[in-house]
């Protein structure tokens, strides 16, 4: 009797999984794949965090935030930085950044959607 109720938590268990576990070959396409990723990264946030489906309104939406990025070429990391930040906090960083490492391109930039800042940072692949 044990087994059948392990069978049936096991069945159900397997109905309820989310799609994250999926993989690209079961996806027409990488862009159908990577949608699937973003809604059950989504879906687990309001999950975790109660709040986050309250403040989902003033939130960009990651897959519109990547449909209508510019691409940035050669970029590793990207840093952004909330609204209101003040320069000064921002200056130090980057000299900080580009003074412990001289080889470390930052660019800085000001993303007009959101305001807030971000450090575009690159190296070489000897650094």
């Amino acid at each position: 009797m044990e087994s059948d109720n392990g069978s049936i938590g096991n069945h159900e268990k397997e109905g309820n999984e989310s799609s994250s576990h999926s993989t690209p070959q079961e996806h027409k396409s990488f862009a159908e794949y990577a949608k699937d990723k973003l809604d059950s990264a989504g879906r687990e946030l309001r999950r975790r965090l109660p709040m986050a489906g309250q403040l989902g309104a003033h939130l960009i939406h990651p897959r519109r935030l990547l449909l209508h990025s510019t691409p940035t070429q050669q970029t590793d990391v990207v840093l952004i930085f909330p609204k209101g930040l003040p320069d000064s906090m921002l200056l130090w960083l980057l000299q900080k950044l580009r003074g412990s490492r001289p080889r470390l391109r930052v660019y800085v930039r000001q993303h007009a959607s959101s305001q807030c800042s971000a450090f575009y940072i690159t190296a070489d692949d000897d650094v």
